[in-house]
């Protein structure tokens, strides 16, 4: 049921990966083991071993076995949660049954093609999933890479003993001087080894830019992850296949096998979690465009096609190296600017504010939703990887509400930050147990400093834009939360923007009473709610651009905060999507939606 070990089975061997819980799933992810967690071809190429190992230990003859193959992988097939890895192996095992039947030569590539075309027939669309392109090309990778990869492997591994000479070669060696049993057992398991990591390598090698595309992770180490794993993989997935039918026949033969697959699930899950807790095991990367995945394939491609057409080793680390300045020049992270860039994201109902500063330095302010989900991978780690932004500098929570802060822990386990900036209101109710209190103990167990922020506070480290602090004050109560929201007067050339957090009418007065708080760009108090003070702070404030990041649409809405923006640019997450600000010396310009459509531009 809700067990982790059962969880773990239940994706394994049926292809129910929903049912496994967020962490687990994360560190298979991070130690790029997920195919494990997802049937794919290593499941049914086990399940096909089991059948043709139990009809030779019965006495059946090779095609005799091939239909039993057919017959129980076809019905797993159907049994399993449909995807293109399922079809594809399916189809692909039961191709290699077919030609046992008939006597043919097996042709890996053809049965490729066939699967590829039957699973685009039924589904066109498939082509473009990110689980299609790569249970395709990781084959396509295993049976191209391999060979070229094992041959240079063996080639270097030679010339590291100094076996150049074909004298020294271990199999003439061997001819001269024959080795004991012990030796020969102990160079075959090398062998083995050996073998595994050049085929998981080659795997990795042909999937990694296709996941930095798509996921803007990648996990360094998999290609070993998945070699140590195996083992354990493997006995699991065997026994979780055997176990189901021989319950069902025999039902005490259940309780026999039961604990030892218990203990076999728990092991992996500990294993998977340990290796997802070494350095880099997973890297966050920028956006990879399509163009540089096709030119890293054309490379690879080049590199298996060297030798059968003469081309010349030079040629092929000619073309590596320009591949990885070209890589290098498109993915290096941003340096200094002449210009602050405030994006405001689409979240439903939350706040992500990014906010990256001239000096090149990153803060994103507020970093939550409601209902909570995982922002830092659907929201704001793709916007950081388009900006090839891999640090955050400081991340900053307005108040103590979860749907400002509920994805930043995600953030700080994926990314580098800086140091967390809260009120000391919020350290205030982080004192007392609740989702505060556990906020900060997450962030303290991810070794994120804490620093505390009050009205009249200056950010230091921010260049030539200035960074103020308005609210709150560290001497005051508040009897609601929202009230206690840090409100930032971000100032760059001259411009202004205004970030209010879900301050409400008492501070939204005290502000107008207290402060120049004058801005070009205003975002708006508590996801643009109106009260009684919001079309006089508006007026205040007098900005050129007001922005509300909220779920809610505006139309239908009567009373709404769209009807106080007379002569003013308007934005709405909810009806435009991200708003992306661009402050120069001489301009603004406001950019929204995915593709960075332009909305205005404000000069002087």
């Amino acid at each position: 049921g809700q067990e982790p070990g059962a969880q773990l089975l239940a994706a394994m061997v049926l292809g129910q990966r929903s049912a496994v819980s967020p962490e687990v799933n994360d560190a298979f992810v991070a130690t790029g083991t997920i195919h494990y967690l997802s049937v794919s071809g290593a499941h049914v190429a086990m399940l096909a071993f089991v059948v043709w190992i139990i009809g030779l230990l019965a006495g059946l003859t090779r095609r005799k076995c091939a239909v039993a193959t057919m017959v129980v992988v076809t019905a797993y097939a159907l049994l399993a949660e449909p995807n293109a890895p399922v079809w594809r192996s399916a189809l692909l095992g039961n191709l290699l049954c077919i030609s046992i039947l008939l006597r043919r030569p097996t042709r890996s590539l053809n049965w490729l093609a066939l699967a590829a075309i039957i699973l685009l027939v039924i589904q066109p669309t498939q082509v473009f999933e990110p689980g299609f392109q790569l249970s395709f090309l990781t084959v396509i990778a295993l049976l191209h890479l391999h060979p070229p990869l094992r041959q240079s492997v063996l080639r270097g591994w030679n010339h590291l003993l100094g076996r150049d000479d074909p004298l020294l070669m271990p199999a003439v060696q061997d001819m001269l001087n024959p080795p004991g049993q012990t030796r020969m057992v102990l160079r075959a398991f090398g062998r083995l080894l050996a073998e595994a990591v050049i085929v998981s390598f080659a795997a990795w090698l042909g999937s990694v830019l296709l996941a930095a595309h798509h996921f803007h992770r990648v996990p360094l180490w998999g290609w070993l992850d998945t070699v140590v794993a195996l083992p354990l993989i493997w006995l699991a997935q065997i026994l979780g296949f055997v176990k189901p039918v021989l319950s069902l026949l025999v039902p005490p033969l259940g309780h026999v096998f039961g604990p030892a697959l218990a203990g076999l699930a728990d092991g992996l899950i500990a294993v998977v979690v340990l290796l997802a807790k070494v350095p880099w095991s997973s890297v966050v990367t920028p956006a990879v465009p399509g163009w540089l995945v096709v030119a890293g394939f054309g490379v690879l491609g080049l590199w298996i096609v060297a030798e059968r057409m003469q081309i010349s080793r030079h040629v092929v680390a000619i073309a590596f190296l320009a591949f990885l300045v070209v890589a290098a020049w498109r993915l290096v992270p941003p340096g200094r600017g002449d210009s602050l860039r405030l994006q405001v994201l689409a979240i439903g109902h939350g706040a992500a504010q990014i906010m990256t500063l001239p000096n090149g330095k990153t803060m994103v302010v507020d970093c939550g939703s409601r209902p909570p989900f995982d922002l830092e991978q659907w929201t704001v780690g793709p916007a950081l990887a388009r900006n090839t932004i891999a640090r955050i500098d400081a991340a900053i929570v307005s108040h103590a509400h979860l749907d400002h802060y509920s994805s930043i822990p995600d953030l700080a386990e994926r990314r580098s930050v800086g140091c967390l900036m809260v009120s000391p209101h919020f350290l205030r109710r982080a004192s007392q147990p609740g989702a505060a209190d556990l906020f900060l103990r997450e962030m303290r167990e991810l070794d994120v400093p804490l620093r505390s922020l009050a009205g009249g506070d200056r950010l230091t480290g921010t260049g030539e834009t200035v960074i103020d602090v308005l609210w709150p004050p560290a001497d005051r109560d508040f009897a609601e939360t929202n009230d206690e929201s840090i409100v930032l007067r971000v100032t760059y050339a001259g411009w202004r923007i205004l970030i209010c957090g879900d301050i409400g009418a008492q501070p939204q007065e005290h502000l107008l009473a207290s402060f120049d708080v004058r801005a070009d760009v205003l975002v708006l108090p508590h996801h643009g709610t109106v009260d009684a003070m919001t079309d006089r702070f508006i007026r205040e404030v007098n900005p050129r651009v007001c922005i509300r990041s909220s779920g809610q649409r505006d139309a239908g809405q009567s009373g709404g905060v769209a009807g106080l923006m007379s002569g003013r640019q308007y934005c709405s997450t909810a009806d435009v999507g991200a708003v992306d600000v661009r402050i120069s010396a001489q301009r603004i310009r406001i950019l929204r939606g995915p593709h960075e459509q332009p909305t205005c531009s404000i000069s002087r």
